[in-house]
């Protein structure tokens, strides 16, 4: 498959039930930990990882736009660092 019918494959039909975020991919850096289902644990660093392989199996993988997001409570001691760092304002 070439990468347009890849994302549209694979691109928004993926999403995932519950809290989730959107990663609006610009080909920018990034760093990510993977883990393979052959059971291989990788690291990828560097641009453009929308398709990611194995080194130890060799497959290929799509690498989704959706990020789970998980519940968690905050010491309110910790609150102002916690909006410096990632607030944001959900409108509809």
């Amino acid at each position: 498959m070439n990468w347009k019918q890849i994302y549209k494959e694979y691109g928004d039909k993926h999403s995932i039930d519950g809290p989730h975020g959107w990663i609006q991919w610009k080909g920018t850096d990034v760093c990510i930990d993977v883990h393979c289902a052959c059971g291989h644990l990788g690291h990828f660093d560097g641009e453009f990882a929308y398709l990611i392989r194995c080194p130890a199996c060799q497959q290929v993988y799509y690498v989704s736009q959706y990020v789970h997001l998980e519940k968690v409570e905050v010491d309110e001691s910790e609150i102002d660092m916690v909006r410096k760092a990632s607030l944001w304002k959900i409108e509809r």
